[in-house]
């Protein structure tokens, strides 16, 4: 999305320390099943000016953790409980909004 809106240098934010040192480069992939992610998330990042990944500890990122749950349950459940999620997420998981 960041590259068809023409954002020269985004921010990556993840919860997964691990994951935004391997991005850093400052760990190197170990598990053979993630190697691809990686490989997939470095020629993406390659295409922009630069991009800035940073840790965002998950009781602070409520709302991008709520949207990932919403979506993996969205896609992997059935409509009554993709319904079910939405109603959750809209009621304001993370509090009042």
């Amino acid at each position: 999305m960041a590259l068809e809106l023409g954002i020269p240098s985004p921010v990556v934010s993840g919860d997964s320390k691990l994951i935004i040192n391997q991005l850093l480069k400052d760990y190197k992939v170990k598990k053979e099943d993630r190697v691809p992610y990686f490989c997939y998330a470095t020629n993406l990042i390659n295409k922009f000016k630069s991009v800035e990944p940073e840790h965002v500890p998950r009781e602070e990122n409520c709302m991008a953790d709520a949207l990932a749950n919403l979506a993996t349950t969205l896609a992997l459940r059935g409509e009554d409980e993709a319904a079910q999620a939405m109603d959750e997420a809209h009621s304001g998981v993370c509090g009042a909004h």
